[in-house]
């Protein structure tokens, strides 16, 4: 029986008996023009350019001529916005020459019209649902492959773009019908029944699912293919306890169990766990460091789960989402702010009646907000899932499932919320070495064997058009593993490599990298071409500085990867770089705009008129922070060294403190950008460091004394105490750095013995959990000599080399604290907390310890001479080839202790 509900969509068409070409020829000389200068029309404008104004009006009265405008519509559209996104790789097109008019390029063009001209298709009822299928797409795609070929695009380049025309093509399907529905009621009359709400929510699902889709086929650092073409799936790993003999877990009292690893591939583990029904279970974590691949596989997912249309799905960057308030309303406004996902309503809300949702939660440590702690953030939003999950899920009907990821920093600081084994799941790197293989049973050694760097490469070559059959031999290093290792970090190697610029056989650091990824961008930008992305030349080193003072100005939003052109416009009015802006023909905003669009930047959103951006890597914009910190500080070295050279030129200690408050009060240095500062401040000459130490020791007393200078408008005193604590822990961290490089101790001035405990309470507020702030980090070969820090809690800091000679630490939490090659001659410690501490060597010959919690500590080799330790708990103690002689050791508790090659001569 005849399907009634198709329609027959077949060139050429016939209207009152008269023939309607369609000229394709028109298609792609719009497509070049789109190339040189962007097409910029409205949609359909060239489509109806290519069939004639006339012939498109009377197409659009029938359903049949309705469906074959809408189809070669979405085509157009797909095309220009592909051509549109590289523009600067088609080398042959360059305005002025208007290829588009030469007559060998229409000859060449209206060959491939007499191709297309012949194709005939229909479309049924299932062309919604699988608009790929048209017969007619397949043949456009070939010929749109040798027409941006012949533009000048290599021929890997040219079939790279075109295998991801079919997705932009669904996408632009979508949008087109979108933005006239109504116009298209007649196609809908002829296919289908009337719309229900169901079936107008199904449609509106569709165009989202699509949407993810096509995320999955978006360029990635500007490359001519598609994030799914490169993307290896990761492996990933869960903790358990060991098992007895019966199966349950092996639980001994009083003994620390050790958690096994158990190695898993990520994606068919999370595909099995999504088809379980198991209210217990319905929140997992991914857990990893940057550039681990979290966000990469979370969409990955998204877009697989989306085609195979498994259930409905909602993917939410997190630094996205406003959670102030509950979670449904949070999602839904979410909703409402993006207009690309068109959902007529919000899932959640609508849940336990709707289908099961999956909520795909992508960045937990980008939930800080207003100067709180991503940790605390994150807890409260945690609380806030377990809480709506609870409400939408019964034991035997689960609706809601979560999927939530974040950096291990900030998950670790909320593991105790995720107690069910399996429910934190730990990335994997590319590359495993034995060492950690060791940590996992030897049945998981065939996953973890895997060199996935080799399927990387393998896959990056063959769509970069080079020759690598796997990892290339020069980065097959231990010095580079590391790197190569982390799916973000070995794209930058390879993004180096194929810029053929570093030596990869010298030892090369992730901030080299990162300067050769911005060099190329650079350079790229300044190729000659008229239509790149910015006009006025700017000097390298001006537009490094452009780019590090928009990432401060992320890092001062509490973001670090996002920022508005009002505040980057302030930002760079404020450093004085307005100048180089105001070379822009547009102005600077323009200027901002088209310096975003070179670099890696997308906009997320539009808010009150301001245009939001953000770094497509987080990584970026902590590097760039990390560079920006460090020019400061030489900055500030230059200028006190002129002012003490002359009086009237550089400046004083308290206008470098002001800069340096500007610069870094309004938020934290995190784990990540310390990371980054390190590496940065290594590559400094070394005089120029040794020359910093000394140097900021002396802003640091005269804070000691003085406290940080504001002026101008002043705020609220917790306000000013904020600014003050976050820029005083930045240039203590600069200064740890200085010592770590040259290796010598270093004197802050404290005004009084007890000033340093006050400060060590300032930088530390009061804790939760075992999370330290970074300062903890930086306390090493400081001299403290003669301070007093009775009851300080110094739990897990780093004093390391410390001058602690003759200081009070009694009743000091001083757990897990690193004190290896620290001087404790006469320091009181009678009472200390040094369980798990280190003083691996340490001289603690004649300390007063009577009484202290050592229990687990690791004092081999130490000098114990004569030391007081009656009454101290050394349980478990390392004190093996240790100086124990003439030791006071009366009721010490020494269970577990470890006494091997100990000297234990007169101790008593």
């Amino acid at each position: 029986m005849k399907d009634t509900t198709a329609l027959e969509v077949k060139k050429p068409l016939r209207w009152y008996n008269r023939k309607v070409k369609t000229d394709f020829t028109k298609i792609f000389q719009a497509l070049a023009k789109s190339a040189i200068v962007g097409w910029g029309g409205k949609p359909f404008s060239a489509a109806k350019e290519a069939i004639g104004i006339s012939d498109a009006f009377q197409l659009a009265e029938d359903p049949n001529g309705l469906a074959y405008l809408l189809i070669l519509e979405a085509m157009v559209n797909a095309s220009n916005h592909l051509v549109e996104e590289h523009r600067h790789r088609f080398s042959k097109l360059v305005e002025g020459e208007k290829i588009y008019d030469n007559p060998a390029f229409v000859d060449f063009l209206g060959q491939l019209n007499a191709i297309l001209e012949d194709q005939e298709f229909s479309i049924q009822k299932d062309f919604f649902s699988h608009p790929r299928q048209i017969k007619l797409l397949d043949p456009y795609c070939i010929q749109f492959k040798k027409a941006i070929h012949h533009f000048g695009l290599t021929e890997v380049e040219a079939e790279n773009l075109t295998r991801r025309l079919p997705s932009y093509f669904v996408l632009a399907l979508n949008d087109t019908w979108k933005s006239n529905p109504s116009a298209y009621d007649p196609i809908i009359g002829k296919v289908a029944t009337p719309f229900t709400e169901a079936a107008k929510r199904e449609l509106e699902w569709d165009h989202y699912f699509t949407l993810l889709e096509k995320q999955a086929q978006e360029p990635v650092f500007d490359e001519t293919f598609g994030l799914q073409e490169v993307y290896v799936p990761p492996r990933a790993y869960f903790t358990e306890r060991p098992k007895s003999a019966s199966g349950g877990e092996a639980l001994e009292r009083g003994v620390r169990q050790v958690l096994s690893r158990v190695a898993i591939e990520l994606e068919p583990y999370l595909d099995r766990w999504l088809a379980r029904s198991d209210h217990q279970d319905a929140i997992k974590v991914l857990s990893g460091g940057p550039g681990s691949g979290k966000s990469t596989f979370a969409k990955m997912w998204a877009a697989k789960l989306a085609a195979e249309r498994r259930c409905r799905l909602l993917f939410i960057p997190l630094h996205l989402i406003d959670i102030r308030g509950d979670l449904v309303q949070a999602i839904g406004t979410f909703i409402e702010r993006f207009a690309d996902i068109k959902l007529s309503y919000n899932p959640l809300q609508a849940l336990p009646s709707e289908k099961e949702l999956l909520v795909i939660f992508d960045g937990l440590d980008e939930l800080s907000r207003g100067g709180k702690f991503a940790q605390e953030v994150a807890q409260d939003f945690i609380r806030e899932i377990e809480r709506q999950q609870s409400l939408c899920n019964r034991k035997n009907e689960v609706r809601l499932k979560v999927l939530l990821s974040g950096r291990e920093v900030t998950v670790q600081g909320n593991a105790s919320q995720f107690r069910r084994p399996g429910q934190i799941l730990h990335l994997l790197p590319y590359f495993i070495d034995e060492e950690t293989k060791e940590q996992f049973k030897e049945e998981d050694h065939p996953i973890l064997s895997v060199d996935q760097r080799d399927e990387w490469w393998k896959n990056y070559s063959k769509l970069a058009g080079l020759a690598y059959p796997g990892l290339p031999s020069e980065l097959r290093s231990v010095n580079i593993d590391e790197i190569t290792a982390q799916p973000l970090l070995n794209y930058l190697v390879a993004l180096s490599v194929k810029r053929g610029k570093l030596h990869f056989s010298e030892r090369v650091g992730l901030n080299l990298i990162y300067q050769d990824l911005i060099e190329g961008v650079y350079e790229r930008a300044y190729e000659g071409r008229r239509h790149s992305a910015i006009d006025k030349k700017l000097e390298k080193e001006e537009f490094f500085r452009i780019l590090e003072e928009i990432a401060l100005s992320a890092w001062h939003g509490g973001d670090v990867r996002t920022t508005t052109v009002k505040r980057i416009e302030a930002h760079i009015s404020n450093s004085g770089l307005a100048r180089l802006l105001a070379n822009f023909q547009e102005g600077a905003k323009s200027g901002i705009i088209r310096l975003l669009t070179a670099f890696y930047f997308r906009q997320h959103s539009i808010q009150e008129g301001d245009r939001s951006f953000e770094f497509t890597h987080k990584s970026f914009g902590e590097y760039l922070t990390a560079r920006r910190l460090v020019q400061l500080m030489k900055t500030v070295g230059k200028n006190l060294a002129a002012k003490g050279e002359d009086f009237d030129s550089g400046w004083d200690k308290s206008e470098a403190l002001g800069k340096w408050l500007a610069a870094t009060g309004p938020s934290p240095v995190d784990e990540y950008l310390f990371r980054f500062l390190e590496a940065e401040m290594r590559a400094q000459p070394r005089p120029t460091v040794e020359g910093l130490q000394p140097q900021i020791a002396s802003l640091l007393s005269l804070v000691m004394e003085k406290g940080m200078p504001f002026r101008g408008d002043r705020k609220s005193n917790k306000e000013e105490n904020r600014l003050s604590r976050n820029a005083e822990e930045a240039l203590l961290v600069m200064l740890h750095l200085c010592t770590k490089i040259s290796g010598r101790r270093v004197t802050i001035d404290f005004p009084t013995p007890y000033d340093f405990g006050a400060w060590v309470s300032k930088l530390q507020p009061q804790r939760k959990g075992g999370e330290n702030t970074i300062a903890y980090w930086c306390f090493s070969k400081l001299v403290l000599s003669g301070t007093v820090m009775m009851g300080k809690d110094l739990g897990g800091a780093d004093l390391s080399g410390a001058d602690l000679s003759g200081v009070d630490l009694s009743r000091v939490d001083l757990s897990r604290a690193d004190l290896i090659g620290a001087d404790l001659i006469g320091a009181d410690l009678s009472g200390a907390d040094l369980r798990e501490a280190d003083l691996s060597g340490a001289d603690l010959s004649g300390i007063h310890l009577s009484g202290a919690d050592l229990s687990g500590i690791h004092l081999s080799g130490a000098d114990l001479s004569g030391a007081d330790l009656s009454g101290a708990d050394l349980s478990g103690a390392d004190l093996r080839e240790a100086d124990l002689r003439r030791a006071d050791l009366n009721r010490a508790n020494l269970g577990r202790a470890h006494l091997g090659g100990a000297y234990l001569r007169e101790a008593y």
